[in-house]
């Protein structure tokens, strides 16, 4: 190793990297080469791009081969031999800060409890639990999650040290979140009906029509899953099971036109559940503020998809500013 050392020359980093030596040991026909009955081939270039691609490549083999592969520091942390200070300090001793940080990054675990989701399971049929992020909680792992036909996890968007390590355990990025918050005020009475219960079959239909496309939708849940599951919701609303009440719009023969569900979440706070009806956002923000204000409550929060820019711009003409951003990953 010695000879083939002095032989080689720096790189554009200031280092002797190793796949020169390889290449020397190739073509010197002292580098024996097999393929393994489960084996891929990956080149590390040393190049920020043959980074990214060795960060896929792993992944991918984990997932399809059934292999965990990891690193000696990994190694060691998995089998109580380096505890997380272990993995910080042995990190710290590489010369290069970057990589330090990616090794760093790659053995953070996440550690959480999973509860089951009762009433999802129930009124889906499924199997399923939600992650609870507990750093007192247990360090997940794929035995843990192997139990659940389906597993959510709901994560700031600003996480991205847990939104990888989530990834490495197979949870796939279902939907973006935004919500957002604005002042009650004193808003002028906007005329909005209260829902009775001969509106609910009108409206669960309506539902089911506007929110098609939620995280509950295909693949991951039944076809049609969505739509039932926001049905319910606005019958509970109506019902005040869930929300507390709905308000509604009318055209002038008498069907129904828009709707928003309202519940209060605190002594001065609502949320809005849902919302929809072409054309009428500015009058159901209004009658969703004069709700509020009826109840001598101050701020009005509302969440919706990080795609859905046509509820955004509407929620931020009305004096909505976004308070957080979040991301729903599913495995």
């Amino acid at each position: 190793m010695t000879e083939y050392a002095k032989r080689v020359k720096p790189s554009e980093r200031g280092e002797l990297e190793i796949t020169s030596i390889n290449q020397m040991y190739l073509e010197d026909g002292a580098l024996t080469v097999e393929l393994l009955g489960r084996g891929f081939a990956w080149l590390d270039t040393g190049t920020h791009d043959s980074l990214i691609e060795a960060s896929m490549f792993v992944q991918t083999v984990e997932k399809r081969q059934g292999f965990k592969i990891a690193c000696l520091e990994e190694i060691g942390w998995r089998n109580g031999w380096l505890d997380d200070d272990g993995v910080k300090r042995a990190a710290k001793r590489l010369e290069k800060p970057a990589t330090a940080n990616i090794c760093w990054i790659c053995s953070v675990p996440v550690r959480a409890s999973i509860d089951p989701l009762e009433w999802e399971n129930r009124f889906f049929a499924v199997n399923s639990a939600i992650v609870r992020f507990d750093e007192h909680a247990p360090r997940l792992t794929p035995e843990a999650l192997a139990g659940w036909s389906r597993v959510q996890a709901k994560i700031a968007a600003s996480d991205t040290v847990r939104l990888d390590a989530l990834q490495r355990l197979g949870f796939q990025l279902v939907e973006g979140e935004v919500d957002l918050a604005l002042p009650v005020g004193s808003p002028a009475d906007a005329g909005a009906d209260v829902a009775v219960e001969a509106d609910i079959a009108p409206l669960r239909e309506q539902a089911a029509q506007a929110f098609a496309m939620s995280r509950f939708r295909a693949p991951w849940y039944a076809a049609d899953a969505s739509g039932r599951f926001y049905a319910q919701w606005i019958e509970n609303a109506v019902r005040g099971t869930f929300d507390h009440q709905c308000l509604i719009y009318r055209h002038p023969e008498g069907d129904i036109r828009a709707f928003v569900s309202l519940r209060q979440i605190t002594a001065t706070e609502a949320r809005i559940g849902l919302l929809a009806g072409r054309g009428a956002g500015a009058q159901l923000m209004q009658a969703a503020r004069y709700w509020a204000a009826s109840r001598g409550l101050s701020t009005l929060r509302v969440a919706t998809q990080m795609g859905n820019t046509a509820a955004l711009k509407r929620y931020i003409l009305s004096g909505a500013n976004v308070e957080s951003t979040a991301y729903w990953l599913y495995r």
